[in-house]
């Protein structure tokens, strides 16, 4: 299945509109590492809703997610990150330098 669905990401811009639709249907996910920061982001943003600010501490779960490492993996990609993640990441309040 994994192999599958790899072949579907690489060939994604070829296939059928009728497949992709879907698939798209489905919910099936094209970008996994994009997928991945969007359920990090989520998470910070449900705890910054509940907790009123973004200073996540490195072990915390967020219903069952691992927010605290997914925050600090962030501080610490804060130079390579598209402009548009760092500005989403601005708009929360996040907090780059915890020192």
């Amino acid at each position: 299945m994994g192999q599958w669905v790899g072949e579907l990401r690489k060939r994604k811009d070829r296939l059928l509109p009728e497949r992709r639709a879907r698939l798209d249907a489905l919910g099936f996910v094209w970008d996994e590492i994009e997928a991945k920061w969007e359920e990090g982001f989520q998470s910070l943003q449900r705890y910054h809703e509940r907790e009123g600010h973004c200073r996540v501490p490195s072990t915390h779960c967020e219903q069952g997610y691992q927010l605290g490492q997914w925050v600090n993996r962030q501080r610490r990609a804060q130079a390579t990150l598209s402009p548009e993640r760092r500005a989403r990441l601005d708009a929360l309040g996040f907090v780059w330098k915890v020192h």
